[in-house]
């Protein structure tokens, strides 16, 4: 039976549970709800994106993409790690099945040139059965009309085809790969330090996991601003940002209320993690 690897969200992001009712295993539930199934319908032996025991979860990922018969890639989200993955599988010229939820309103605009399906994330009793059947159709089409090549590259007029590495894995690579680990471990734990030695005798705001450029800084400068004037007019606000951390400084302590509404702006924003010093 030939496999059909699936790529695909596998936590729903903080910035986005409220789309999603709150439920952080949403993908998960799609997955074993909707694309399994599906998969099989399809007569496909389904691979899902989850590597168990201590399997190194990246390569697994990897050696399926390089040798699954169909990848199915689930858009949804516009998760990063999904669409590397797929620019490996392209790379192959090799067969994909591209879908995404009803959420997820628009795709790159290089992914919309070849046929993608999609379905409701509601993933309702009443209509599952319709959906898995629709699916199933899709993803026999991709397979069928795709003559074993990526869709993509007839339209693109690529002429050259990513090969696998014949050389096997050996102990220096081994040491590379752990050296990269180390290193960002590293690099982690320095922002963490970063933060961590704040002068905590101001009002400090961090928003973490947010690229620290200007035009976010004066983003999150603007909004925090104007919610905190709305307590105090005279009150100032200053920032400034170091890697993916960014450091807002109030002139005056600010009372919980506002407090709680700038968690929510920068929520809103899209800031996942925010961690308020007094």
């Amino acid at each position: 039976m030939a496999d059909c690897f699936i790529i695909m969200p596998i936590t729903t992001p903080e910035r986005m549970l409220s789309k999603y009712s709150d439920d952080r295993e949403h993908f998960r539930h799609v997955l074993d709800h909707l694309i399994v199934p599906s998969v099989k319908k399809a007569k496909l032996n389904p691979v899902p994106p989850v590597a168990s025991g201590s399997e190194v979860i990246h390569g697994e990922i990897i050696k399926h993409i390089e040798t699954s018969d169909l990848v199915l890639c689930d858009m949804s989200i516009l998760n990063p790690n999904v669409f590397f993955e797929l620019g490996i599988r392209t790379a192959l010229n090799k067969p994909v099945c591209l879908i995404k939820d009803d959420i997820t309103a628009e795709i790159p605009f290089d992914t919309t040139i070849i046929n993608n399906h999609t379905y409701s994330c509601a993933l309702s009793p009443w209509t599952l059965e319709k959906e898995i059947d629709r699916l199933t159709q899709h993803i026999e089409d991709s397979l069928s009309k795709s003559n074993g090549f990526n869709s993509l590259w007839k339209y693109f007029s690529i002429s050259a085809t990513a090969h696998p590495t014949e050389k096997s894995v050996g102990f220096e690579d081994k040491v590379d790969y752990l050296n990269a680990q180390i290193e960002a471990l590293r690099k982690l734990v320095e922002e963490s330090k970063l933060i961590s030695d704040v002068n905590i005798g101001h009002q400090v705001f961090y928003a973490t996991n947010w690229p620290a450029d200007a035009k976010r800084i004066n983003q999150l400068l603007t909004k925090f601003l104007s919610i905190a004037r709305t307590a105090d007019p005279d009150i100032q606000v200053t920032g400034s940002g170091i890697a993916d951390a960014i450091e807002i400084r109030f002139s005056k302590p600010i009372n919980e209320e506002v407090r709680n509404k700038i968690i929510k702006a920068s929520s809103e924003m899209g800031c996942n993690k925010l961690l308020i010093v007094s």
